[in-house]
């Protein structure tokens, strides 16, 4: 139950952010960030868009007992990460990269793939160096998740 109001707060968030536009929604990343210039988004400018935005809210929302910096991720887009890159999964370019709880960086990352059009993510989550998997990848997004965490 707490989690669903959580994605229901983080939605309404994302929404009010989204309104503001992209220099005020960028808070403190602004000067790290990659938005037109052509180089490989990080995570919270590719939750900028529409499309990548719901499909990483709905991943989350279908796992029970996300970490909650991982959940506030989704809204305040702030933490430690890295930008992303293009992966092939069975042939197709899909986009990854990772982000991490800020201060615990090392043994808590999130690894992401996203589909071009971002309208599918999957994730793997490492934690003490146990793993979980968000969004029932397949096979072979399981092993590209892997190169993710590869770098």
């Amino acid at each position: 139950m707490f989690q669903r109001r959580l994605v229901a707060l983080a939605s309404a968030l994302l929404i009010l952010l989204a309104s503001l536009g992209p220099a005020q929604a960028q808070g403190s990343q602004g000067s790290q960030g990659s938005q037109g210039s052509g180089a490989s988004p990080y995570l919270f400018e590719l939750l900028a868009k529409p499309a990548f935005r719901r499909s990483f809210e709905a991943m989350l929302g279908h796992e029970k007992n996300v970490d909650g910096w991982l959940a506030r991720y989704s809204i305040d887009r702030n933490g430690p990460a890295a930008p992303s890159q293009i992966y092939q999964t069975d042939g197709k370019p899909e986009i990854g990269g990772w982000v991490c709880e800020t201060h615990n960086c090392g043994p808590n990352r999130f690894f992401y793939l996203f589909s071009q059009d971002g309208s599918r993510v999957v994730g793997l989550q490492i934690k003490d160096n146990a793993r979980r998997w968000f969004g029932n990848p397949g096979p072979a997004e399981r092993n590209t998740l892997l190169q993710v965490v590869d770098g």
